[in-house]
């Protein structure tokens, strides 16, 4: 299988794991991010006070849960930040 695709079906395997009935709650999110992270340096850049802001802001439709959609786009700052934390580490 291709790594872009490997990527991607993980992905989903993650969300279905931590969703029920198509969303992951804020607090399930959050359990998420702390058993599925493990890079230190990603971790710290992370305050509570930052997750509470971008989860509400991921919350599009301010219903309380993380959909499929809004799961996509806290993916996407994940990347972005690894990324930039990768950059910092090569440097």
């Amino acid at each position: 299988m291709a790594r872009l695709e490997n990527a991607i079906l993980t992905l989903v395997e993650v969300f279905n794991e931590y969703a029920d009935k198509g969303n992951i709650t804020m607090d399930d999110f959050k359990t998420m991010l702390e058993e599925e992270i493990a890079c230190k340096e990603v971790k710290e850049q992370i305050s509570d006070e930052a997750l509470e802001e971008a989860l509400g802001e991921l919350d599009r439709n301010q219903d309380g849960m993380i959909n499929i959609r809004e799961f996509t786009l806290g993916v996407g700052f994940l990347i972005k930040c690894i990324y930039h934390v990768q950059k910092k580490l090569d440097m």
